[in-house]
């Protein structure tokens, strides 16, 4: 018997394991500037740009000064949608939980470290 031969669960077991550590590293990853509020700044060089409202769950348009204010600003709604869109976090403190898209009744989330 060749002992470099792993017996069938053991290598069940490490395909789950890589198959979970990849959906997990491939899966979208909303920046936690999202949940921020949106800030004009102190300039008043104004402009209109999209924040994503988490409360409301989708992005809309506020007046931006042109300086300063924090990163939940996007030039365009399509922006906007492609970087806070695609899940939702809510900031634990220690931890974030990630909300996947739900196209089922049933929630699902991944706990991970922040």
């Amino acid at each position: 018997m060749n002992r470099w031969i792993l017996p069938q669960n053991i290598l069940s077991g490490i395909a789950a394991v890589v198959f979970v550590i990849l959906i997990f590293y491939s899966s979208p990853v909303v920046s936690d500037s999202c949940g921020l509020k949106p800030e004009r700044g102190p300039c008043t060089n104004y402009s209109v740009l999209y924040f994503y409202n988490s409360t409301a769950k989708r992005c809309q348009r506020f007046w931006y000064g042109g300086c300063d204010g924090n990163d939940n600003r996007f030039n365009t709604e399509d922006e906007c949608k492609e970087k806070c869109s695609g899940s939702r976090t809510e900031n634990t403190g220690k931890y974030m939980l990630r909300y996947l898209p739900e196209k089922n009744p049933v929630k699902k989330c991944l706990m991970i470290n922040s």
